[in-house]
């Protein structure tokens, strides 16, 4: 007699059950949580020279650029003039790390990299052992730019602690040099489409017109995608104002990728995740419970219209972490932001409507009588109403 086994129901799923829900999970949130480097406008560079005390080059030096909140770094090695270039990095707050044979580590702490900006850093490094290391930590404020541009960084805290009816960034857009809150593409008026006491997100906006040209001709970029609508010469995607980083206002250059417009260049940054979760929360609210009641009605008269304005949303970030499967930490982040608009207010219109004794007597007046006979003609059913018993004779016979 042979002998049959079953396996047990439970064991085929163990260790390689859910493999593919696995891989699946991975890939989604490693394609989700990398950062696209926004086809290079929106990147800085950063480069310079390596030099020892007596300004002597020094080749083959070994530059790292690590960025401070996700502690990903970048590595670039000096060539045979002592130059080093970071083509592209992306906009935030770096330490640098030189080393060399026979020189001293230097660090450099603080060196803050902005939109589209292009910055010059040499080093000198010192005779000695490479277990010591030097630390620099004001080397930042000699930092120069290398591009002869115009243009002006709008930084986190002024995004942030400004107030900006209805959450809109452009209005800053005034702030830069160069920029005129004037119309200049159809009439002589202040080029703000302001939405007043009610602050509607994506419908308050400035347009000023940069270095004089027309208001129309400005590009918006967000992360180095475009975000225009070349229509109405404005943005088409609101940014999050808790989820911007900062945004740089460009007068027009000779640079290709900004051959499109004549007028200035809004180049918009948004945060990315950092090695620590944080995150944001808010709620706007107007209600007419609020409201005072009118000290010029008298005690009997109705309360307030109701009105009820929500102007909510959230950002989070931080590294990808998946229990037991993935830790992102100094490699994989993400950040989401939502924001949400919700507005409801009573308003009366008035109307003139006759009453059942005009209705009734319309048509009794000989001047009625008379139009009455050109009714007739028209071949198109119409409503016989009481008092008309003329009309309704005619149309018996």
């Amino acid at each position: 007699m042979k002998k049959s086994t079953k396996r047990p129901a439970g064991r085929r799923v163990q260790g390689t059950g859910c493999w593919w829900l696995q891989v699946f999970l991975i890939l989604s949130f490693g394609v989700c949580g990398v950062r696209p480097g926004g086809a290079l406008t929106a990147n800085a560079v950063v480069s310079g020279h390596i030099t020892d005390s007596t300004g002597a080059v020094i080749p083959g030096a070994m530059v790292t650029l690590t960025e401070s909140d996700t502690r990903v770094a970048a590595k670039a090695m000096s060539n045979n003039e002592g130059l080093y270039t970071f083509p592209s990095v992306k906009p935030g707050n770096y330490a640098m790390t030189v080393s060399a044979s026979g020189f001293n580590n230097t660090t450099i702490t603080s060196l803050a990299a902005g939109v589209q900006a292009s910055l010059a850093l040499d080093v000198v490094l010192r005779i000695g052992a490479a277990t010591q290391t030097v630390t620099v930590t004001d080397q930042a404020t000699d930092v120069a730019g290398t591009s002869s541009e115009l243009g002006t960084q709008i930084g986190e805290h002024q995004i942030h602690d400004l107030p900006l009816n209805g959450r809109n960034f452009t209005e800053l857009l005034t702030l830069t040099p160069g920029a005129s809150p004037i119309s200049t593409s159809q009439s002589n008026k202040v080029a703000v489409n302001d939405q007043g006491v009610l602050g509607v997100p994506s419908a308050q906006f400035s347009q000023p017109a940069i270095q004089g040209q027309i208001n129309r001709e400005n590009l918006y970029l967000l992360d180095g995608v475009v975000n225009t609508d070349f229509t109405n010469g404005v943005y088409v995607i609101p940014p999050i104002i808790d989820d911007m980083q900062e945004f740089k206002v460009q007068s027009h250059d000779d640079k290709a990728e900004y051959g499109s417009v004549l007028g200035g260049v809004v180049n918009v940054v948004t945060k990315s995740g950092t090695n620590s979760l944080h995150g944001a929360a808010w709620e706007f609210v107007r209600n007419n419970v609020f409201d005072a009641r009118d000290s010029f009605a008298d005690e009997y008269s109705s309360s307030p219209s109701p009105y009820r304005q929500n102007q909510f949303g959230a950002t989070v970030g931080g590294p990808v972490w998946l229990p037991h499967l993935y830790n992102g930490r100094n490699h994989t982040f993400f950040q989401f932001g939502y924001e949400g608009w919700r507005y409801s207010k009573s308003s009366e219109i008035l109307y003139n409507v006759p009453t059942s004794g005009n209705c009734e007597a319309t048509l009794l007046t000989p001047f009625s009588l008379k139009i009455s006979t050109i009714l007739q003609q028209l071949r198109k059913p119409r409503m016989v109403t009481r008092g008309l018993s003329l009309i309704k004779a005619e149309h018996r016979t």
